[in-house]
């Protein structure tokens, strides 16, 4: 039996059917262990203009055959299936089901900048979707009326691309209005178990991290061995405590993910609640890992064994993590889900990007500022390491933001999503590496901790032994 993809409407129009987590956690075990299709997702429709996104998907490229070869895949796997079901106590004449694609001329032009060309109406919409005819109509199959209580249904339309991999839209519309019309949308690419599901823009994203989920379990164990090295001589200090913080942060942001992407392998809906928890455990990962950079900066540990500059760092941190709480409102709340911004090209993520390079500069005045310090060759060696290698850190988000920008909407997302993962991945075993207590004796000492009352001050007495 097929697992098929489902998806849901552009704006917060209804209301989705409760699921417990109980039910969500049978579901995927059922469709795991069974190989049956797990119970469809519903959502509501409703819309005042009589045109209402529903859902888009990425299907792959068929390629044209040669010599009269039959194709292992000849793109008759890749289908969409609608059902609707007017909930309502009114009769809707004349819907229509529309389809566009990512061509400049279809989905794009849709989308036009307010202010410098006047909105299209809603029958010039109509008339741009790929399955309107010559004479500006619709074809009579995506042509509909749905009476009170009344269901439809479409199925198997099968999806031919020679081209390239291409993103589809399909709209509701009758340009009148309609409301509480309930839907199931589904939708199935070529291949196997490991990408049917996905569209062409989310393939293989299952292995990637599946993978990276084996490099953090492997970096939380180092970062559990070196714990126990430090704990015995009573020196796990404040950058030891902010390192496996980030570290488990992020070990518990890839699980997550790959907990989600696994489940929707094989029914086509995953376990969304994880993929957010994996998102938030992301961000909490970059955000400890700053500190970590700036408390390194600030000489904690090399220059001086207190915390300084508190109110600075606090200050940077705090914004960034009011932020990043706003980028998730909005990606949740108001992001619009025909399109395919990126979600530090939005206003949070830029106003996160610009924290970003002042920290940087921040970061780099820090570093200078223990120049004049008298400390021991070693720890002279360290700051000019970290801060050599770790300034990339602060501007690799920037870099990541600009290349999405020039790629193809059909790999955007898995080459971020993988370069992201890489960029974490690098850092945290390079940082795991520099403060090694095996390799180095800098970090057999004392310090500040993170979790300890107070200020974590230490006398001055005790300063010279510890540096």
């Amino acid at each position: 039996p097929q697992m098929l993809t489902r998806h849901f409407p552009q704006e917060k129009v209804g209301t989705m059917a409760p699921f417990s987590s109980q039910r969500i956690a049978l579901m995927a075990l059922l469709g795991i262990l069974s190989g049956v299709k797990a119970e469809m997702q519903m959502g509501l429709l409703s819309s005042d203009d009589g045109f209402s996104f529903l859902g888009k998907f990425c299907f792959d490229r068929t390629p044209t055959p040669e010599n009269g070869k039959k194709l292992a895949h000849d793109g008759s796997h890749m289908t969409f299936d609608l059902r609707l079901r007017n909930l309502g106590h009114e009769d809707y004449k004349d819907l229509e089901v529309l389809l566009y694609d990512d061509e400049p001329t279809s989905w794009p032009a849709l989308h036009r900048f307010p202010g410098f060309r006047p909105a299209l109406t809603c029958p010039e919409k109509v008339a741009m979707a790929k399955n309107s005819n010559t004479a500006g109509g619709i074809n009579s199959r995506f042509k509909l009326d749905l009476k009170s209580k009344g269901t439809w249904s479409m199925s198997r339309i099968k999806v031919h691309e020679h081209e390239r991999p291409r993103f589809w839209y399909v709209v509701l519309a009758n340009c009148k209005g309609f409301k509480d019309i309930h839907y199931e949308a589904i939708f199935m690419n070529q291949g196997g178990t490991w990408k049917r599901e996905f569209g062409v823009n989310m393939q293989w994203l299952n292995v990637v991290s599946f993978i990276f989920v084996g490099i953090y379990i492997l970096l939380v164990f180092r970062c559990e061995i070196q714990r126990r090295i430090l704990e015995r001589s009573n020196s796990y200090h404040v950058l030891s405590q902010a390192l496996s913080c980030t570290v488990v942060a992020q070990c518990v942001a890839v699980t997550c993910t790959w907990l989600h992407l696994f489940v929707f392998t094989f029914d086509g809906w995953g376990l969304p609640i994880f993929n957010r928890m994996g998102e938030v455990h992301d961000f909490l990962s970059r955000v400890s890992f700053m500190v970590l950079l700036m408390l390194i900066a600030t000489g904690v540990g090399t220059v001086r064994a207190s915390v300084g500059f508190k109110e600075t760092i606090s200050g940077m941190i705090g914004l960034l993590i009011g932020c990043y709480i706003m980028l998730v409102v909005w990606n949740i709340e108001f992001r619009d889900r025909s399109s395919h911004l990126y979600v530090y090209e939005s206003f949070p993520g830029m106003m996160i990007l610009g924290i970003d390079m002042l920290c940087a500069v921040w970061y780099v005045v820090a570093l200078f500022s223990n120049k004049t310090t008298k400390i021991s060759e070693t720890n002279k060696k360290f700051l000019r390491t970290i801060g050599f290698w770790y300034l990339w850190y602060f501007l690799s988000l920037p870099f990541i933001v600009l290349m999405a920008a020039s790629l193809p909407l059909w790999v955007r997302e898995k080459v971020v999503y993988t370069l992201g993962l890489s960029v974490n991945g690098i850092a945290h075993i390079g940082m795991l590496n520099a403060m090694d207590p095996k390799k180095s004796d800098l970090f057999h000492m004392k310090g500040p901790d993170l979790f300890a009352d107070g200020d974590g001050k230490v006398k001055d007495s005790e300063k010279e032994s510890l540096l």
